[in-house]
């Protein structure tokens, strides 16, 4: 006597393993985002106000500027690797999963690299 069940295969680890670490990357990664928009806005603008004391409105002025554009770059690639994990658990759309890992590799590179092997070597459980 057959089972339907039977014939279906379990399903992976893998998927499931690469969206946690994309999650734990992104996640990893705003944490660090945040540190760096404080705290760097802050020292930044000290050793702006202590290299040029005539110009007061550079000591605030291009310490921000310059690690606002750079944090807001890192915000957007640290979301896409929290959302591509998101589908990577959910085991939808392989390709915003596999672009969340390529993301997860730049946030975070030893776990984003592991996270986007298991994406990629499980395409076929996506749907």
């Amino acid at each position: 006597m057959t089972d339907a069940t039977n014939n279906q295969q379990p399903p992976q680890w893998m998927p499931t393993a690469g969206g946690v670490l994309c999650i734990v990357a992104g996640v990893l990664g705003l944490v660090g985002n945040i540190f760096w928009l404080v705290f760097g806005g802050i020292f930044g603008s000290t050793i702006m106000r202590d290299l040029f004391p005539s110009s007061a409105w550079q000591g605030w002025g291009w310490p921000l500027i310059i690690i606002g554009i750079f944090s807001l770059f890192s915000i957007l690639i640290n979301i896409m690797a929290i959302v591509g994990g998101i589908f990577a658990i959910q085991r939808k759309h392989w390709g915003w999963a596999l672009a969340g890992g390529i993301c997860a590799v730049i946030a975070s590179r030893i776990m984003g690299i592991v996270a986007l092997v298991f994406i990629a070597i499980s395409r076929k459980e996506f749907k």
